[in-house]
């Protein structure tokens, strides 16, 4: 999974003949490394013209764009959907170099169906997000059976920082055999 987060602060220092500068201090996450980087603005700039704070992320079902024959990628709120919807259906071990990424949903998939499973379930959710998504925020996890499909329904309701957007994603987890 490959997205990246950006955040811009800005901070003005004065300047010997009372012009001033603002300092706008970007830093950039990624799933692989981290960097930082500044630059100058002069008084007065546009600060949210200049930098655009923006989500990635690759989509998955490859749809290939009419004119560029290029892959088009998800961009904003779908980009972070995209990206907690691959956490969840992540198990420990499929990452190479990064053995606890994923929330390992599938193996309480055969546990029985009772509030002891709804609970994990609820809290393997939570943990994966708090730890491997600083994107969102207020987190809050429904999960409902389906006892005659032997599924479970997860209603994911979060708040994006950087717009405080709410957004919900719906999942479905069943098992196979």
């Amino acid at each position: 999974m490959a997205y990246t987060y950006t955040s811009t602060g800005s901070t003005s220092t004065p300047s010997s003949d009372g012009g001033g500068t603002a300092r706008v201090a970007s830093t950039t996450y990624s799933s692989d490394t981290s960097t930082s980087t500044s630059s100058v603005l002069p008084r007065g700039g546009n600060i949210q013209s200049s930098t655009i704070n923006r989500y990635t992320d690759l989509n998955l079902q490859m749809i290939p764009h009419p004119q560029k024959k290029d892959i088009i990628p998800l961009v904003g709120e779908q980009a972070v959907k995209n990206a907690i919807r691959t956490l969840l259906l992540t198990n420990f071990m499929e990452r190479p170099f990064q053995p606890t990424m994923g929330a390992n949903l599938r193996s309480l998939l055969f546990e029985p169906n009772d509030a002891v499973t709804r609970l994990a379930l609820k809290d393997a959710i939570r943990n994966v997000l708090e730890r491997h998504e600083p994107r969102i925020e207020n987190i809050n996890v429904v999960i409902e059976p389906t006892n005659d499909d032997n599924s479970y329904r997860v209603t994911l309701v979060f708040s994006i920082k950087e717009n405080d957007s709410v957004q919900d994603i719906e999942i479905n987890l069943r098992r196979l055999r």
